[in-house]
């Protein structure tokens, strides 16, 4: 099965808690920790709101990863450096090495998503991440991975 196709596979794949991801980071190394990421969350704007961000901070001399879910046409979409999608060969190189962790971790499809977008985002000074709160398990797991994960305040968001 070829590294997307595994990937989309992982789909339906979801169970609480934060043992998962923090496990699957810790085997890469803790990319997390390698710049500051800033969470864009909520219900709309969300996507327009990180990308304004990353504009500003790009014309300032940054160099921004930016981090984005859903996708509309190509998971490439959801990650970017520089304004630009990974490009396929490199996305493809790292899912397949990145794939017997998350098998021996049972890791989501958002899990390997967000570890993927974190690798790829390296040599970044910052990365911002937007995605959609899908209810209240991602209200409540969202703000404590991230206060735990990487050390950022707890906020709601009411969009």
């Amino acid at each position: 099965m070829d590294p997307l196709s595994w990937l989309y596979a992982r789909q339906g794949r979801f169970a609480p808690g934060l043992e998962r991801i923090r496990a699957f980071l810790a085997r890469l190394g803790h990319p997390e920790e390698a710049y500051p990421v800033a969470l864009v969350g909520g219900t709309n704007g969300k996507g327009t709101t990180a990308r304004a961000l990353a504009a500003i901070l790009e014309e300032a001399g940054f160099r921004v990863g930016l981090y984005t879910s859903p996708h509309l046409v190509d998971f490439r979409e959801r990650i970017q450096v520089q304004g630009r999608p990974i490009p396929e060969e490199k996305l493809l190189a790292l899912l397949a090495e990145l794939r017997p962790h998350a098998e021996r971790l049972e890791a989501s499809f958002f899990e390997v998503a967000t570890a993927l977008a974190l690798l790829l985002a390296l040599g970044a000074a910052y990365l911002l991440v937007a995605m959609l709160f899908h209810g209240a398990a991602d209200q409540n797991l969202l703000p404590q991975w991230l206060e735990q994960t990487f050390g950022l305040p707890a906020a709601s968001d009411a969009t």
